[in-house]
């Protein structure tokens, strides 16, 4: 079984059994996929509003150990701390990260583990 594999069949890492809410996909070895050893992207986009990315694993050994990062870009809120978001900078790059999502999972196939 390959790394990737046995890391969803895991919930890579997670120190305590995970009610899963989300869906996984492993990536088709064809086209534009052919020659990929591992993806590994960490994005999130809310409500077309927000990205969230970094190296940060959504794990308790990540969150209680690992030196990681982790960026926000966007908010529900026009201006945070006295500063204006940009709110339509941010949309532009939350849509343009979910049409990249859209597009991976669609070379993709379910993984149920």
């Amino acid at each position: 079984m390959s790394e990737s594999r046995l890391g969803a069949r895991r919930m890579y890492g997670a120190g305590k059994p995970c009610i899963r809410t989300f869906e996984l996909f492993v990536p088709r070895r064809q086209g534009a996929f052919a020659k990929l050893r591992k993806l590994h992207h960490k994005v999130m986009v809310i409500d077309e509003l927000i990205v969230v990315a970094g190296s940060f694993n959504y794990t308790e050994p990540a969150n209680e150990y690992n030196d990681e990062n982790i960026f926000v870009l966007g908010s529900t809120h026009a201006e945070v701390a006295g500063v204006d978001v940009g709110a339509n900078p941010c949309r532009q790059l939350a849509i343009y990260m979910k049409q990249e999502i859209e597009r991976i999972i669609s070379l993709s196939d379910p993984y149920d583990p």
